[in-house]
């Protein structure tokens, strides 16, 4: 499996359909451009959705498990990578899910149910399993368990492949995050609020592709900001209606401006096709006559050689006849001439009625283009409200990292903060400490879960030395997160959420389109 480009799994169109939302310019042309119109902001059913769950890979075991609020749900035997084709080590998440998948690695290789832990041919899918590490580092299941998997997680699950076997275990620290104390709404749940801003989002990456929050015990209220944001993107909608209404007023004298434009140069058209043929008339009229003239000119010839009183007299009448023939087709002609000249006066005045009906059209074009304008702006700021909207509703994840000394944010899988952060005694080793909100408490806190790994060895001569490595709250104890960073965090943290203490920054499968990944042994 290569990383693409610009990575976009396909499980996006199986597992969520979503409306098309335009909000490309608009083009003054002659036919009316195409607009998208945001489709209904009423509230809907909310969808079910898994509570976050915290997959764990033994890679010494040959075993995953499955963990969630309560603890262990799951577990099954697996098949990793061979030696030669390792199964990385380290805190991934669930990055694309496709039912059906084929290697573009491995000569189209079947690979079912393929849940994506890295862009560089990683994977959790249903295959073979000889009760070994057989794979080319990806993580097999058996065909029934990787069926249920697949149906239990949803993007931005997090998964943790280690050597040894790990569990995540029950935590509270002061400084874990926590959402600000806000009373629930009392006349809809928070699903309602959210759903009704997403319904026409067009522009998704993968981890907003995962089903929103569902109403109920384990969802926190909204935060006074959201409740802030989501009134604003409802008065952006609303924004469009007076947009489009302007423009479609435009539209019309476009239109009218159009017709008249058309029939001005149908006019000249007609004119041009009648001329035509009253030109093809004086040209027939003009043959004739020439023709009656040269066979009056055959009669005198003739006449003047007669000599016989009969000759004579026959001769006179057929000259007769050919000047009263000629004298004929000259008035045809003449009427002719007549015709077309009668025809070509008329041209200016339709000429000019065509100028003014083209300086008529484009005097609307200024107004077309501010109309169009306006209304691409309203949808865009329309559509990038939402998209914040649905932000909001995603975990959001945090790293500190030893290393850089600095706090890293992501929500969705895009980044959104980095600070720098204090961290006390910082050649002291923290290990790798991973937090994840499991649960709401009382309706207003959150449940932590940590799994916590040592840090890695150091070489001294042919031996490997182990450092001191900080528990999981004494690493808490010594990081002071920046107010500005607390309280980004404390807006958007819901189940689900999760914070990373490592010694190290992220890993080589850290990028664009994934969540934090971290090294561990």
């Amino acid at each position: 499996m290569r990383r693409p480009a610009h990575p976009a799994p396909s499980y996006l169109a199986k597992l969520r359909p979503i409306a098309a939302l335009l909000v490309a310019g608009l083009a003054s042309a002659p036919v009316e451009p195409a607009m998208a119109r945001p489709r209904s902001e009423a509230p809907q059913a909310a969808p079910t959705v898994p509570d976050p769950l915290v997959i764990v890979v033994s890679l010494r075991k040959q075993r995953l498990t499955v963990f969630n609020k309560d603890g262990h749900v799951t577990d099954s035997p697996i098949s990793s990578g061979q030696p030669e084709f390792p199964t990385p080590t380290g805190v991934f998440s669930v990055i694309g899910k496709e039912v059906e998948h084929e290697s573009n690695i491995y000569e189209g290789a079947s690979m079912p149910f393929m849940q994506r832990l890295t862009w560089t041919g990683t994977a959790m899918h249903a295959g073979n399993l000889p009760g070994y590490a057989a794979s080319h580092g990806c993580v097999r299941l058996p065909s029934a368990f990787s069926e249920r998997l697949f149906g239990m997680t949803q993007i931005n699950t997090r998964v943790i492949v280690t050597r040894d076997d790990v569990s995540p275990l029950p935590i509270s620290h002061a400084k874990l995050f926590t959402p600000p104390a806000v009373a629930p709404p009392a006349d809809q749940p928070m699903v309602n609020a959210l759903t009704s801003r997403v319904a026409s989002l067009a522009v998704m990456t993968p981890a907003m592709a995962a089903p929103l929050p569902a109403s109920g015990p384990n969802q926190l209220p909204l935060t006074a900001k959201a409740k802030v944001r989501f009134a604003e993107t409802a008065k952006l909608l609303e924004a469009i209606k007076p947009a489009e209404a302007a423009r479609a007023a435009v539209w019309e004298h476009v239109k009218a401006a159009n017709r008249s434009l058309e029939a001005a140069k149908s006019d000249i058209n007609s004119l041009d096709s009648v001329t035509e043929d009253a030109r093809a008339d004086v040209e027939k009229a003009r043959k004739a006559k020439l023709k009656a003239e040269a066979q009056l000119a055959a009669v005198m010839r003739k006449a003047e050689s007669a000599r016989s009183p009969e000759a004579i007299e026959a001769l006179a009448k057929a000259e007769d006849n050919a000047e009263a023939r000629l004298l004929d087709l000259s008035d045809k002609y003449d009427a002719a001439l007549a015709a077309v000249a009668k025809l070509q006066s008329g041209m200016p005045g339709l000429r000019e009625k065509l100028q003014s009906a083209e300086l008529a059209r484009r005097s609307l074009d200024d107004e077309l283009k501010k109309t169009n304008q306006a209304l691409k702006d309203a949808q865009s700021a329309h559509a990038l409200a939402k998209r914040e909207d649905v932000r909001y509703s995603k975990p959001v994840s945090v790293l500190v990292s030893r290393k850089d000394q600095r706090l890293f944010v992501r929500q969705g899988f895009d980044p959104v903060l980095e600070v720098p952060v204090i961290i006390e005694n910082p050649e002291q080793p923290f290990g790798t400490h991973v937090f994840t909100a499991m649960r709401v408490k009382d309706g207003a806190s959150l449940e932590w879960s940590v799994v916590s790994f040592g840090a890695p060895a150091i070489k001294e001569g042919r031996k490997a030395k182990s450092l001191p490595t900080a528990s999981a709250a004494s690493a808490l104890d010594r990081i002071q997160f920046p107010p500005e960073a607390l309280e980004a965090i404390s807006d958007v943290v819901k189940p689900g959420s999760s914070l990373i203490i490592s010694d190290e920054g992220t890993s080589q499968y850290f990028g664009g389109g994934t969540d934090f990944t971290v090294n561990v042994r």
